[in-house]
């Protein structure tokens, strides 16, 4: 009935693992858990050949790193279920009837089902707090305002979804880059009219990185961006920072971008304290989607 996969780059799921298997074996299902490591280092590899006791958990090992949207894609086919169940390997369920909920709206719904993400409470140590906060913010919703704009709330940290739906579209290979790959997902389902419901059953993001971490994989994440933008010339109007920047704002942001291009040691600066300026983290994506765009002028 159900396959929970769970794609795994150097993180620790035993926990995770062991959770998910006690709430399945509660519901009385037939069930599996399928780990994909994804390139890890040998010492992770290792600590997860304790979770190949579990009788219905396959641990599967890619020797190379392939890619967000390749690994979800390999392992939906190893799926045996028509229900497939995607976490990261960073989540964590935070009831005791995460599976249980998933699977009483798998039984009146089709498509796709989001359960949504939140983050810790306790307040991170002070080299985390842009991450912390950027994500209480921006990704802490529930899901009357996720189902405002369902597609553009899509993340693939949390999500059920028909393996129909994913062996007929599955996700983009060629997006090999860091970020981006569930924004042009949940573009794609929308083209094709799949629903898309939004519910609250989160799993809690663990994995805060420091600052420079941080905006590091932002700014990677801005240029793949602004690279899918050729494939893909709608994302202008389904991604927040492309409106500003393409859009009616684009008077306005376009200067602002070039600002932020002259002053982003300062940004950089002001964003990784302790108290980071959280309002300045779209001033420096425009500063990062400007030097793509003046690197490619192509795009």
């Amino acid at each position: 009935m159900l396959s929970i996969l769970i794609p795994v780059y150097n993180y620790d799921v035993r926990m995770l693992v062991s959770l998910l298997n006690q709430q399945c074996t509660d519901a009385c299902i037939p069930f599996e858990i399928i780990v994909m490591d994804d390139g890890s280092d040998q010492e992770i590899i290792q600590l997860h050949k304790e979770i190949r006791s579990f009788p219905a958990v396959k641990f599967i090992v890619n020797e190379k790193n392939t890619g967000r949207a390749a690994i979800r894609n390999r392992l939906t086919r190893e799926a045996s279920y028509n229900w497939l169940l995607f976490l990261d390997c960073d989540g964590m369920p935070v009831t005791n009837h995460y599976i249980s909920t998933y699977l009483a709206y798998s039984k009146t719904r089709q498509g796709v089902i989001c359960g949504g993400r939140i983050y810790p409470e306790q307040q991170p140590k002070a080299d985390r707090i842009l991450h912390w906060l950027y994500g209480k913010k921006n990704e802490s919703k529930p899901a009357t305002i996720r189902q405002i704009k369902p597609y553009r709330s899509f993340m693939t940290s949390n999500f059920m979804i028909e393996k129909g739906i994913l062996i007929k579209y599955p996700f983009d290979e060629s997006i090999t880059g860091y970020g981006h790959e569930d924004t042009v997902f949940g573009l794609q389902i929308k083209q094709l009219g799949v629903p898309v419901i939004h519910i609250n059953n989160p799993v809690i993001h663990n994995q805060l990185e420091p600052a420079a971490v941080f905006l590091s994989k932002s700014a990677q994440a801005v240029q793949n961006l602004a690279m899918l933008t050729i494939k893909y010339p709608a994302l202008k109007n389904e991604v927040t920072l492309l409106r500003w920047y393409f859009g009616f704002f684009r008077f306005i942001a376009r200067p602002v971008a070039v600002l932020a291009v002259k002053t982003e040691p300062v940004i950089i600066t002001l964003l990784s304290g302790a108290h980071p300026w959280l309002w300045l983290f779209p001033v420096f994506k425009l500063g990062c989607l400007k030097k793509t765009l003046r690197d490619r002028p192509a795009l």
